[in-house]
């Protein structure tokens, strides 16, 4: 069937680009999280599967290639049936989930101290949990199997036509635009007053492209790639609840916050079911030990954007040779494999 029916370029960048151009596709198009000090953004799984439609002539395959009491591993590949190249990763899912509390019925396993000195439990995952954990693993590895199939530069423009065609919306009516924002978030459990101490100042004073980047938060909460309350405290410094409980923000004028620094897509981040809502208090993993996970897929582009954020770590962080080393090792991988 690949043979009869030949992938052509133009007509996938053509395809990818019409998707683009809807804003709705355009509003799940990206996403964006806190990693370490900074931020990383990129494409998300959204955008990685209307890829493979768009590009055809793609297998993708997830398999459990063992088992136990502890863990489960599960391998995804994706192949492209043209060139006959397959993709491939085993992913480690670990049967517990850490919470800042037990309820009734949870199994503790073991506590310990997180990279804000809270302490948090780990706990036997339940059915549910197990299988979130398991599709958001998955999204990822596969997200960052297509992006290694479809072109840079088609990657590139469609980003910049996401973010272009979301821009153009906010310009033509900016206070139907925050109203929209605003009731998205709401959708997701963000009340209005934690958006405003993220944002900094009033919505009124929101430009177009501060506009484009709550969008891509809010895609980011709703799809799992992160949660409100580190969001929340990465911005701000607050927890969740000190954030509520903040005075209204002043409405004079106030400078917009930094913008995010943007990272290659390749990190992988989507999941293809959105992971059940956990209580406020929940805590993720380190920050640093996502960076060092994803740091074994990435592409030569979003390297330079991890080697950045480890050169911005303490000189005497431990962990910034281990990381820096783990970079090294991937561009010398990625060098022999030609890309």
């Amino acid at each position: 069937m690949a043979l009869r029916n030949p992938r052509d370029w133009d007509v996938v960048r053509q395809r990818l680009m019409k998707e683009c151009d809807r804003p709705g596709f355009a509003e799940v198009a990206r996403y964006s999280k806190p990693v370490g000090d900074g931020t990383i953004d990129g494409l998300s799984i959204r955008f990685a599967e209307a890829a493979l439609r768009c590009m055809t002539n793609c297998l993708p395959e997830t398999s459990i290639i063992y088992e136990d009491d502890e863990k489960r591993i599960v391998r995804v590949a994706l192949t492209d049936l043209e060139s006959n190249l397959t993709y491939s990763k085993d992913i480690l899912v670990k049967k517990t989930v850490e919470r800042s509390y037990v309820r009734d019925g949870q199994v503790v396993l073991g506590e310990r101290s997180n990279s804000r000195g809270k302490k948090t439990f780990l706990v036997q995952a339940s059915d549910d949990e197990l299988l979130n954990k398991q599709a958001a693993l998955e999204s990822k590895a596969l997200r960052g199997h297509v992006l290694r199939v479809l072109p840079g530069d088609i990657a590139d423009e469609a980003e910049e036509r996401v973010l272009e065609t979301l821009k153009k919306r906010a310009q033509q009516d900016p206070a139907a635009e925050r109203k929209r924002i605003i009731d998205a978030f709401g959708q997701v459990g963000v009340p209005v007053d934690e958006l405003k101490s993220y944002c900094g100042k009033p919505f009124e004073q929101l430009t177009p492209t501060e506009l484009v980047e709550l969008r891509t938060v809010h895609s980011s909460v709703k799809n799992g790639e992160a949660r409100w309350p580190d969001l929340l405290e990465a911005r701000t410094g607050k927890t969740k609840a000190a954030a509520t409980s903040a005075p209204p923000v002043s409405s004079g004028p106030v400078a917009p916050p930094s913008s995010p620094a943007v990272a290659n897509p390749s990190v992988p981040e989507d999941t293809s079911a959105t992971q059940d809502m956990e209580p406020a208090t929940e805590q993720s993993a380190d920050p640093l030990d996502l960076l060092a996970a994803a740091i074994s897929s990435a592409d030569s582009r979003v390297l330079d954007g991890f080697f950045k954020q480890v050169a911005a770590l303490p000189k005497d962080h431990p962990r910034r040779g281990e990381l820096g080393n783990a970079i090294n090792l991937r561009r010398r991988t990625l060098k022999e494999l030609g890309q």
